[in-house]
């Protein structure tokens, strides 16, 4: 059969009626061996819901997301999951998403006003002011953590964006 002329329509989109009736079958199945409970039922229950992804993923077309925003979402989680790293460069990024480094600037800049170099800075120092007002640990060890160089390196990043010093963060004369 045809499933783009001879699908259901409503929340299930695309299913025929042939596989709604085997997926509603399928799940009535489930919910009777729930209510049995006969020795080795959940190994059933298990094997009747992957039947029923297994049905269901053939519906499932793989796109290509070509949304700069997803692209950009990537780069956001990336830099969150690797900006504890001190030497992280763009072309890494863009390299990953499937752009040059010029688009990947000039997409980023467009979206948040600002370059990923910046963003990715600012990340550290939200992360190193976490660390500074809720552990013991040194500002070197906190530097670290958070992908500066050192504890130079950090100092001057808050002086540049937070106009104060690490300890004044962790002492309280300052805010975030």
């Amino acid at each position: 059969e045809d499933i783009k002329t001879n699908s259901f329509s409503g929340i299930l989109g695309r299913v025929t009626p042939h596989d709604l009736t085997r997926i509603t079958m399928l799940l009535d199945n489930m919910r009777g061996e729930m209510r049995r409970r006969k020795h080795g039922h959940q190994t059933l229950i298990i094997s009747l819901f992957i039947a029923t992804v297994i049905l269901l993923s053939h519906y499932c077309l793989e796109e290509i997301h070509t949304d700069e925003n997803w692209s950009l979402n990537k780069v956001i989680g990336m830099m969150k999951a690797r900006c504890h790293e001190s030497k992280i460069r763009i072309s890494d990024y863009a390299k990953a998403t499937g752009m040059c480094s010029r688009t990947l600037l000039r997409r980023f800049k467009a979206m948040f006003g600002i370059g990923p170099t910046e963003y990715l800075q600012r990340l550290r120092i939200g992360k190193a002011v976490v660390l500074l007002q809720n552990t013991l640990l040194t500002n070197e060890a906190i530097a670290s953590q958070c992908g500066f160089y050192n504890s130079s390196h950090m100092w001057k990043a808050f002086q540049k964006h937070l106009k104060c010093s690490p300890a004044d963060l962790r002492s309280g004369a300052a805010e975030y």
